[in-house]
């Protein structure tokens, strides 16, 4: 984790000093973004496996709750407090800013202190991947919701490719857009609020039911609905996606052994976006080919229905935590 922050800052710094002595090439922005991608592929396992060396059992999902809490206020004041650099100085100081919260990451996970012997994982690097594999796979609620998640979120990237479109052309323009993006940030935070108190016995089913929301904003958009309507469903699914991240990410750290878990978290992020992209790339032809209310539509059909398929999974409906740890 400290040198994946510590090669974001590198990144977001070089970037802003770049944009700041000139406009940067296309290759430029790609390169670097590219190595911001890399320190977040490193970061985000090693942040899920290293929760529960730092917390006690009972207090795993309290932690998962803050963290991302944490994450979704800066998704709502990081936005705004950049437009006020931007404004007020320039785009290259407003990355610049970002670098520097970086670098406080990478201060702040300095002085965290835990036991741990690297000759415990001194096996062969492919052999380690090999037994993070076998640990995954040995659990059908495991790969299975990642399937589902992986799909889901190709699907739901049509929100993202096609939802600027509808609002420059029907909502407004980039304004309305932007708060519908910041009601489900506040959603999110009001989500995890929630699971700070909530302990659900089965939190595997509480988090795939939660995916049932997640069309609620397509099917707005595709209607050319209100923005304060439109807001309002994405901060709703903004309350149920801080519920499944915080229900999934605790139900794995209490299920797989620590010395594995960081790299079955790996598995899960390489599988829930392996065909992020893909959705990405083939929702704005799709929407020329057969229209963008259709698409949307289309989509949120589809995340409604594969969220039904998983719910028939026992292993998904079934799973409980340990006696101590729900309420």
């Amino acid at each position: 984790m400290l040198l994946a922050d510590s090669l974001r800052t590198l990144a977001e710094m070089g970037l802003g000093i770049w944009v700041l002595l000139g406009p940067p090439p296309l290759w430029g922005f790609l390169a670097l973004a590219a190595v911001m991608g890399i320190g977040e592929a490193f970061f985000n396992p090693a942040m899920t496996g290293i929760v529960p060396q730092l917390l006690e059992p009972e207090m795993l999902q309290q932690g998962n709750a803050l963290n991302g809490m944490s994450n979704s206020s800066g998704a709502v004041i990081g936005p705004a407090i950049a437009g006020v650099i931007v404004a007020v100085v320039s785009p290259g100081w407003a990355i610049i800013a970002d670098a520097a919260t970086y670098f406080v990451s990478v201060m702040s996970l300095a002085l965290i202190r835990i036991d741990w012997n690297p000759s415990e994982h001194s096996d062969a690097f492919v052999e380690l991947l090999r037994e993070g594999w076998r640990e995954f796979w040995s659990r059908t609620w495991l790969w299975v919701i990642v399937i589902q998640s992986a799909l889901v979120n190709a699907l739901f990237a049509s929100l993202f490719v096609l939802g600027p479109v509808v609002a420059k052309e029907s909502l407004g323009g980039a304004t309305s857009w932007g708060a519908i993006l910041a009601a489900e940030g506040v959603g999110a935070l009001l989500g995890g609020i929630v699971m700070l108190r909530v302990h659900p016995r089965r939190p595997l089913f509480v988090a795939t039911l939660s995916s049932l929301i997640y069309p609620v904003p397509l099917f707005f958009i595709a209607a050319r609905s209100s923005v304060v309507v439109i807001a309002l469903s994405g901060f709703v699914v903004g309350v149920f996606i801080a519920v499944f991240n915080v229900q999934w990410t605790t139900t794995l750290q209490r299920e797989i052994p620590e010395d594995v878990l960081s790299r079955v978290s790996a598995y899960d992020w390489i599988g829930s976006l392996a065909v992020l992209p893909l959705g990405m790339a083939f929702a704005g032809p799709v929407a020329s080919s057969i229209g963008i209310s259709t698409t949307l539509v289309g989509c949120g059909v589809l995340i409604f229905v594969l969220t039904l398929l998983t719910l028939l999974v026992p292993s998904v409906v079934q799973l409980v935590p340990p006696p101590a740890q729900h309420g």
